[in-house]
């Protein structure tokens, strides 16, 4: 795939035979890229949302690119963690994304926390090539994307050039995808198709190799909704004890945990092996230490007896070298973790996938486990979770959050950052800052009571206020809460 000319892109492959395509999206110009010939198509969903599909006469890696001006331009948003959070350079290593890890999204906010262009590619299960950063050479940020495509699917981009607000944007990106996968039958074929090729099946196993033209069957695309079980949030081992857990201490933190609200406790790694050295040597097999758990059981019914659902730590997909399925495992691994110490194993495989699916529901039927339910968040579970959620200032790691209902708004503050006052309804503010010296901003003026508790709930203050036009200060103690409601 060629560099584009003028350029500097040092971790670019070299030139080939390749055929360049003019195109565009609204005023934005794009250049498509393949050893192919290339169709395409745009289509505008909804003004200043545009859905690009480039498409090869024959199986082609695809590319497309384009640029935006870098005007006001203040962080880029990606999904991965480790990506720059402020304005990276164009000519920097391209990212992956893929099924496993990451996702093919990025957003170039602006100031006031606007989308100055969000992209998303269709492709989310295969490997996605993306390049995005500042073109040093001309001022711009530029933007490209490229995988493996087919003629009757190719390369399907959707770009946000609507100024809006970026988490809505996104949002909308995630309600695509979710559209695209109602209408995905490639998937299953391509996994089946592949499925086919392997006929080494190990001895032992259960099942044959004609059990594999079942590879994807089961996939059905994403749910529409998360159960409410899920939603609700539960007490973890990891912060407090990591790998050190034992039957005795998981029931200690259970009744105070409890207390506070959970309805659930997560026991983190460490459970299943005396092993504490991190990694995932000793993983895979997934019996409770005979050391610290020696009667899983009643473990289980008395950490439910002091009123929480409980919850096992697996990592599934990992089987470490420390095991005795290591040798079983190996035809039918996906990737050697070194660092980790263990392989990935290939769940398309139906007597792999009948060997997780057979560590669940032990847990289950057999030791007591279950799902989880949940004050405060429960409370408030719709609004934080279904809400519209408002990241601000993602170049200053989002030093304000909220969450906004019909009625009910709340936000978290983790900076000395001024924070809106709703015209209606309540504000619920929690002060994560170190400064207790809160600045309202009111712009609908009118009467309103605040209460404020402390992070143990106990009331701080509780007055009517008159609220006029322009910032008001409060004091909310750190870790503290306000709960303002405006007159009606």
């Amino acid at each position: 795939m060629t560099a584009t000319t003028g350029i500097w892109q040092p971790h670019d492959r070299a030139p080939g035979e390749t055929r360049d395509l003019r195109l565009h999206a609204g005023a934005t110009e794009l250049t498509a890229t393949a050893a192919a010939e290339l169709t395409w198509t745009v289509t505008e969903d909804a003004e200043g949302v545009h859905e690009v599909r480039i498409t090869p006469d024959r199986p082609a890696s695809v590319r497309v690119a384009w640029r935006v001006p870098c005007l006001a331009a203040t962080a880029f948003w990606a999904p991965d963690g480790g990506e720059h959070r402020g304005l990276p350079p164009f000519w920097r290593k391209p990212r992956v994304a893929a099924l496993e890890k990451n996702a093919p999204v990025g957003c170039l906010v602006g100031a006031g926390d606007v989308s100055l262009c969000t992209y998303a590619v269709g492709e989310v299960v295969r490997p996605v090539h993306i390049r995005t950063g500042v073109v040093e050479e001309s001022g711009d940020f530029g933007f490209w994307a490229e995988h493996d495509a087919e003629p009757g699917t190719g390369l399907v981009l959707r770009l946000d050039l609507t100024g809006r607000p970026f988490a809505r944007t996104l949002a909308d990106v995630a309600a695509w995808w979710r559209g695209n996968a109602r209408e995905r039958t490639d998937v299953a074929e391509g996994w089946r198709g592949n499925a086919r090729e392997r006929t080494d099946v190990a001895e032992g196993w259960r099942g044959n190799a004609r059990e594999r033209t079942d590879v994807a069957e089961g996939w059905r695309g994403p749910a529409e909704e998360v159960p409410e079980v899920a939603r609700m949030p539960a007490y973890s081992t990891w912060y407090a004890m990591q790998q050190h857990v034992d039957a005795a201490s998981v029931e200690r933190q259970a009744g105070p945990a409890a207390e506070l609200g959970c309805e659930a406790i997560i026991v983190d790694d460490g459970w299943h092996s005396d092993d504490r050295g991190r990694g995932y040597g000793h993983v895979g097999e997934w019996e409770p230490s005979a050391t610290s758990f020696p009667d899983i059981s009643g473990h289980v019914a008395a950490v439910k007896q002091a009123g929480l659902a409980y919850l096992l730590w697996y990592a599934l997909p990992f089987v470490g070298r420390h095991t005795a399925l290591w040798d079983r495992v190996q035809p039918y691994s996906l990737a050697y973790k070194e660092h980790m110490n263990a392989v990935i194993v290939d769940p398309r495989y139906p007597h792999i996938r009948e060997l997780l699916a057979g560590h669940l529901t032990r847990a289950v039927r057999e030791w007591g486990m279950d799902g989880f339910w949940l004050g405060f968040v429960k409370e408030h579970a719709d609004v934080l979770q279904r809400g519209a959620f408002e990241p601000a200032r993602p170049d200053l790691v989002y030093p304000q959050v909220t969450a906004r209902g019909e009625e009910t708004v709340i936000t978290a503050r983790y900076a000395p950052l001024p924070v809106a006052v709703p015209a209606t309804g309540t504000l619920w503010l929690a002060n994560a800052d170190a400064s207790p010296d809160v600045l309202l901003q009111v712009a609908d003026p009118g009467m309103a009571h605040a209460t404020v508790t402390d992070c143990r709930g106990r009331t701080v203050s509780s007055a009517a206020l008159d609220l006029a036009p322009g910032p008001h200060a409060i004091t909310i103690p750190t870790g503290g809460l306000l709960h303002l409601r405006r007159a009606s």
